[in-house]
């Protein structure tokens, strides 16, 4: 039986966790930062010393491969983003990649036959928190995003475009490296969970069913200016009232009940 090595993985934990690292704790490692481009030639250094051979494609996206026995094999991707949001954590997004790295130097390690080619990945710029929008590169290779159009955003609060910041990385290769649905088995991408689910229900794992998806709605109410001491409260048109009223009343009919999800958290409500 094969298990991966707690203690290896507890290392590239703590080893990664340096770069970006904050005095208090947590990390900032924006996309193609240099602490980002560290941790990438950190990954980059530890994948060929296990025989993978590693390539980039036009847009960054790192991938790390040991072959399979059969040449004519499908690939199977493990991979995740080593770059996070502005004090971030140690886990997010750089996880999915070292427990990929893990199980492949598990694979290396201790000679495990196996048919298909291993990739282990970075994803370019995932979070969108040095440039938006968030998922830039993946939405570039499933065609949600115009390349050219992702190549002129600019940073946040800067004049560096990504494009700009992509060629300086000395990461942009060929496009002919990009992950192709025609040449992949299955992709796999462990992640922290972000939320207090699994522990409140008392489970080590779960497996993602779906993900958020955003909508933003400004919505303005005027209310009317009265004097605070001689208007009384039935003639007063509230703006912060009836706000509070479309709140509960919208958490009412989508059934989103605090107190059936999380009781323990609720107690104090």
């Amino acid at each position: 039986m094969y298990a991966t090595n707690k203690e290896r993985m507890t290392e590239k934990i703590m080893t990664f966790s340096k770069y970006g690292a904050l005095d208090d704790g947590g990390i900032t490692r924006l996309s193609l930062s240099p602490p980002a481009l560290e941790a990438r030639a950190a990954f980059k250094r530890r994948a060929e010393a296990l025989g993978a051979t590693v390539v980039s494609d036009d847009i960054g996206n790192i991938y790390a491969t040991v072959p399979g026995s059969d040449p004519d094999a499908k690939r199977i991707v493990v991979g995740s983003h080593a770059d996070s949001v502005r004090s971030g954590g140690n886990y997010d997004g750089i996880y999915g990649v070292l427990a990929g790295l893990e199980a492949l130097e598990t694979i290396v390690t201790d000679e495990i036959p196996h048919r298909h080619p291993l990739t282990v990945m970075i994803w370019t710029n995932e979070e969108g928190a040095r440039f938006e929008p968030a998922m830039m590169s993946s939405g570039i290779v499933l065609g949600k995003f115009e390349k050219e159009k992702m190549l002129a955003v600019k940073e946040t609060g800067g004049q560096t475009t990504f494009g700009e910041a992509l060629a300086a990385s000395g990461w942009v290769g060929d496009e002919k490296n990009r992950l192709n649905k025609e040449e992949y088995l299955a992709y796999f991408e462990p992640h922290i969970e972000q939320g207090p689910v699994l522990e409140e229900q008392n489970l080590e794992i779960g497996i993602v069913g779906g993900v958020v998806g955003m909508v933003n709605y400004d919505i303005i109410l005027d209310g009317v200016a009265s004097h605070a001491g001689t208007t009384p409260q039935t003639y007063r048109k509230d703006a912060l009232r009836a706000a509070s009223k479309i709140i509960t009343g919208l958490w009412e009919q989508l059934g989103l009940d605090r107190t059936e999800l999380l009781p323990q958290a609720c107690d104090d409500l």
